[in-house]
């Protein structure tokens, strides 16, 4: 950033020189152009004084003859060459012209400053100019189009050199400004420090927008570490600190976010039907101050069980792991649909945290011969990944879960929508939302990304072979 500032600097530093050099390099010019412009008048083209500059105002007066606009008129055998006194007399006449200007664009106190900055003490008189003076000889050295084109370029390369020069400035400005930092609050399973691949997608979204840590951005992560009675503490704890943006994966972090306020800006990224959860009004038109991407998890509970089926045509029970406090019954209702039409019959193994005794649901899962499990998804789970899926491979299950954070655990299948490209897309929501757009205006989005994920080391460990039809249509394997 600093660099940056340092050569926009730099350029203005260039683009300010070469406009002096070229207000000096009019002010060199050493030749009278006379052009007359009516029987009494012509138009005089004094050598610009020395100390003139980009910004120096000059009076404009209209031709009553012909109507052009020129500098400024005198007798057409004038000749104000005087060596020394020619910025002296040029001043003068400009002061005596600027007075018989009707409508002057320009304060005249300032004008007389500096009118008498270049007379100085003594100022020489300059021949009088009246309209009904007689011209003895009338020398004409280009004709009237031609310089005053010249006058007019003139003029325009001048105004472009000083927009340009202003335009450098006011980006400098900008650029040695210190912008805001943005404040985005993250209430996610595990902490920072704890290797999350979803959270690790967001933070690649938000960069890859142009925010970085520490210089535009700030990212108050908080984690619930399993303990679900802290949501609405937490939840509390980031609104004090007036976070411009609240971010959360956890659907009970979002329902106790709506009710702890209605101003600051929510985005959601839930396994849930926002809708039915009663967090927005529909996708189209959330309503409010929630926004955010759907993740589609139930609505893929039967594809699930069809690829788990595949894997394993034989088995007949399935155990599906579910977290009593997270409410199963609707995941339930879901999975039960496809089993009927599979002719699977299921075994419910609810767990209780924040302790889960995960070795009693596999006894129980062991006792009622189920032949493979199927685990839906929660914060508490998620912390619970790799003893999870340790298990499932001691115990020889074919497993499928609800997210690819359980295969890279050691998980056998997975199959939902791509995670990460779904946290990078609640970054482009914050970018939004950042930039002034209303959570209300953003429609919720749903993935149009689907991910199969299967661990071939895995299945190797419980000995499992994986039909070739079913890897082949996998977008992900593990080895």
């Amino acid at each position: 950033m600093m660099r940056r500032s340092g050569i926009l600097v730099s350029l203005v530093g260039l683009v300010g020189s070469l406009g002096l050099s070229i207000a000096q390099l009019w002010g060199a010019e050493g030749v009278i152009r006379r052009v007359r412009v009516s029987e009494s008048y012509c138009h005089l083209r004094f050598p610009a004084i020395r100390e003139e500059t980009l910004f120096w105002p000059r009076p404009v007066l209209k031709d009553p003859s012909d109507g052009d606009i020129v500098d400024f008129y005198g007798p057409c055998d004038y000749d104000p060459l005087g060596k020394q006194e020619v910025a002296r007399q040029r001043a003068q006449l400009w002061r005596d012209r600027y007075n018989e200007m009707e409508r002057p664009y320009m304060n005249k106190r300032i004008w007389s400053r500096v009118f008498e900055s270049c007379l100085g003490s003594n100022p020489k008189p300059v021949p009088s100019i009246k309209s009904g003076q007689a011209l003895s000889q009338v020398q004409s050295s280009r004709t009237s189009t031609e310089p005053r084109r010249s006058i007019q370029s003139r003029k325009w390369a001048r105004i472009v050199t000083v927009g340009i020069t202003l335009g450098m400035c006011g980006a400098v400005a900008q650029a040695q400004q210190p912008g805001k930092i943005s404040r985005i609050g993250y209430i996610g399973t595990v902490g920072p420090e704890a290797r999350n691949p979803n959270f690790e997608a967001f933070r690649r979204g938000l960069r890859d927008l142009g925010y970085i840590k520490g210089q535009n951005i700030v990212v108050e992560h908080r984690s619930l570490e399993g303990k679900v009675d802290r949501i609405p503490s937490v939840v509390a704890e980031l609104v004090q600190l007036k976070v411009d943006v609240l971010v959360s994966p956890i659907s009970a972090v979002i329902r106790a976010a709506k009710q702890a306020t209605k101003t600051t800006p929510i985005v959601m990224v839930v396994t849930q039907d926002p809708v039915g959860a009663g967090f927005i009004d529909s996708l189209a038109r959330p309503g409010g101050n929630i926004t955010g991407v759907t993740r589609l998890t139930r609505e893929l509970s039967g594809k699930r069980l069809e690829l788990l089926k595949e894997v394993v045509p034989r088995t007949s029970s399935v155990g599906v792991l579910l977290d009593s406090d997270a409410k199963p019954a609707d995941a339930l209702k879901d999975y039960e649909a496809a089993a009927r039409a599979l002719e699977l019959t299921l075994q419910s193994l609810a767990v209780r945290g924040p302790n889960l005794d995960l070795e009693r649901a596999f006894r129980d899962g062991a006792k009622e011969r189920v032949s493979a499990l199927i685990t839906v998804t929660t914060p508490l789970f998620v912390r619970h990944a790799k003893r999870i899926t340790d298990l499932t491979i001691k115990n020889r299950l074919p497993s499928m879960f609800e997210g690819s954070e359980y295969v890279e655990a050691g998980g056998l299948m997975s199959y939902s929508g791509n995670d990460a490209e779904t946290f990078r897309r609640a970054a482009t929501y914050v970018d939004k939302i950042l930039k002034g757009t209303k959570p209300a205006d953003l429609p919720v989005e749903q993935p149009t990304k689907f991910e199969f994920v299967i661990n071939l080391k895995t299945a190797k460990q419980i000995g499992l072979t994986i039909p070739p039809n079913v890897l082949a249509r996998a977008d992900r394997v593990i080895k």
